[in-house]
C-alpha cells in the first residue's frame, strides 16, 4: 500500500545524512522522509543518470519503490517496463540452440528497465517532497561520537544523527564499520555493460531476429563462448535493448562507470564465434557513450555493517556487491534501504544504534549474504563447466526467480519484527531471521563463520 503523505508518521526528529545517490541511496533517502526522519544527501555526480544497461527489478524491489509515491507515478513508470518474456534461448558460438533459461512468474511483477532511467524517476520523486538532495560535491571527512555525526562538504561541516554510506563496493564506510575485509576485490570477471533505443534495432534489418516490426513481446537470447556468456535482450515492448557481456577479462582501468569503450574490444572477443554476424548488429546500436567495460568486484564479509559508536553504516553494494547473475542487486539494496528507515523510526532518535543494528540483523545475517554468494557460485560454476556440458539447464550462468526472495516484503518484516530483533540485541540470544529457508540459513552462516579466510586486497 501506498503511503499518503498527509498521513506519514510525525517527525522523529533524527537526521539522517546520506553519501550516494544511486537506487539504494534515493530508496533510503525518500523512505526516511517518509519515516519522519530529516534528510540530507550527497552524491558528487552533477547529474544522477548513471551509464550501463537495464536492470533486473523484482517484487520484492518494485513493490517497495511503488509504495513511496502516493501519485502513482513512480508504479506506473516500472510497470510500463514489467517483462513479458518468458524465457531466454542460449544459443552456441556456432548459433546452435543448446538450451533455455525460464523465467517465470512475470506476472508477478518481474521488470527489466533502465539503470539511468530508475534513478532519474526516483531523484524526480525526492525533490518533488523537497528533500535536500546535494548535487556535485563530495565529502571530504566524516566523524562520529557518542552524540552525533557529521561529514565536511566544501569546508562545512554539516551535522546528523546518523550516517549512511550508500556509494558503491568501494566505500570509504567499510573501513568504518569493519576490521577486517574491507577493501573489495577484483573478481577475475568483467562486464560490458550497453543499451540502445528500441528504434535503432528496427531501423537495421539485420537486427529483426532480436527485435523486428512484428515482434508482439520482449525477446532474450543468450551466446555460451568458452570464456564469455553474452545476453541481448528487449524491453519495454521493445522501447530499449540490453546488452550484458561477462567475460573473464584483465581488470580494467580508469573510471569505468563512467568512461566507454569501444564497442570493437567485446566484439573482438567473440570474433571467432560463427554467430559472430548475427551479434555484430546489435552491438552496433548500442549507444556510443554509454557502452562500458566494469570490472565485477567481491568483498569479504564484514564484520558488522555498523560502527562500533553505532552512528555510521553501509547499505546496497557499499555492504554486499553483487554479481549481475544474481538479477538481485537493485532490489537487495532497496530492501536495505527501506529497513533501515523503519528500523531507525522504531528505535527512536536516542537509539540510533538500535536502529542500525536491527536494521543490519535483518538484512545482512543472513539474507544478502546468501543472495549475493549464491551468484558467484552460480557465475564460478558455469564459467568452470566444460563447453560441450552447457546445454539444458546448464546453458547460462542464470539463477532465476526463487519464490523466497521476490515475495519477500522487508517493510513488513522490519514492523513485525523488531521487537524480536531488540530482544536478541539486549540479552545476547541469538536472532534467527525468516526471511531465509533454514537450509539456506545454515550455508549463510557457515559462509559469515569463516568470513575471516576471504582474500584480503
Amino acid at each position: 500500500m501506498t503511503v499518503p503523505h498527509d498521513t506519514a508518521p510525525e517527525p522523529t526528529g533524527t537526521t539522517v545524512i546520506i553519501i550516494g545517490l544511486g537506487i539504494g541511496g534515493l530508496t533510503a533517502a525518500i523512505s526516511c522522509h517518509l519515516n519522519g526522519h530529516h534528510v540530507i544527501a550527497f552524491d558528487k555526480l552533477e547529474n544522477l543518470e548513471p551509464y550501463g544497461d537495464g536492470l533486473i527489478l523484482t517484487p520484492n524491489g518494485s513493490q517497495v519503490l511503488k509504495d513511496l509515491d502516493d501519485t502513482g507515478i513512480v508504479a506506473r513508470w516500472v510497470e510500463t517496463w514489467a517483462y513479458n518474456c518468458r524465457d531466454c534461448k542460449i544459443y552456441d558460438t556456432d548459433g546452435v540452440h543448446v538450451g533455455q533459461h525460464p523465467i517465470p512468474d512475470t506476472d508477478k511483477g518481474l521488470s527489466l528497465l533502465p539503470r539511468g532511467g530508475l534513478v532519474q524517476i526516483l531523484y524526480q520523486t525526492a525533490k518533488r517532497l523537497g528533500l535536500d538532495l546535494r548535487l556535485g560535491v563530495r565529502v571530504t571527512e566524516f566523524y562520529e561520537d557518542e552524540t552525533q555525526a557529521s561529514v565536511v562538504v566544501g569546508g562545512e561541516r554539516v551535522q546528523g544523527d546518523c550516517l549512511i554510506f550508500a556509494d558503491g563496493a568501494n566505500s570509504r564506510g567499510r573501513a568504518a564499520v569493519s576490521s577486517t575485509n574491507v577493501q573489495p576485490y577484483y573478481s577475475g570477471f568483467s562486464i560490458f555493460r550497453g543499451k540502445a533505443d528500441g528504434t535503432a534495432l528496427l531501423q537495421d534489418p539485420r537486427c529483426h531476429w532480436l527485435l523486428g516490426p512484428e515482434n508482439k513481446v520482449d525477446q532474450a537470447a543468450g551466446f555460451a563462448g568458452p570464456e564469455m556468456y553474452v545476453q541481448l535482450a528487449t524491453c519495454g515492448g521493445g522501447r530499449a535493448s540490453f546488452c550484458m557481456g561477462i567475460t573473464q577479462h584483465a581488470q580494467p582501468e580508469g573510471n569505468f562507470w563512467t568512461t566507454p569503450v569501444d564497442k570493437e574490444e567485446m566484439l573482438e572477443k567473440i570474433s571467432s564465434w560463427r554467430c559472430t554476424d548475427q551479434i555484430r548488429p546489435v552491438i552496433e546500436a548500442m549507444s556510443k557513450d554509454q557502452f562500458l567495460l566494469c570490472p565485477l568486484l567481491r568483498a569479504g564479509v564484514l564484520d558488522s555493517w555498523v560502527s562500533p559508536t553505532g552512528r555510521i553504516t553501509v547499505i546496497g553494494d557499499a555492504a554486499h556487491p553483487f554479481f549481475p547473475t544474481s538479477a538481485q542487486g537493485a532490489s537487495q539494496a532497496i530492501e536495505d534501504a527501506a529497513t533501515l528507515a523503519i528500523t531507525l523510526r522504531l528505535a527512536g532518535k536516542n537509539n540510533i544504534k538500535l536502529g542500525l543494528q536491527a536494521m543490519e540483523a535483518m538484512r545482512s545475517k543472513h539474507r544478502a549474504t546468501y543472495i549475493q554468494r549464491n551468484a558467484w557460485r552460480v557465475n564460478d560454476a558455469w564459467f568452470n563447466t566444460p563447453l560441450a556440458e552447457r546445454v539444458d539447464k546448464k546453458a547460462a550462468p542464470a539463477i532465476g526467480v526463487i519464490d523466497w526472495i521476490v515475495g519477500h516484503s522487508c517493510t513488513m518484516y522490519a514492523s513485525d519484527q523488531f521487537d524480536r530483533v531488540r530482544h536478541s540485541l539486549a540479552t545476547g540470544q541469538p536472532y534467527v531471521p525468516t526471511n531465509i529457508p533454514p537450509e539456506q540459513f545454515k550455508e549463510a552462516t557457515e559462509w559469515i563463520t569463516y568470513r575471516n579466510t576471504e582474500r584480503q586486497a
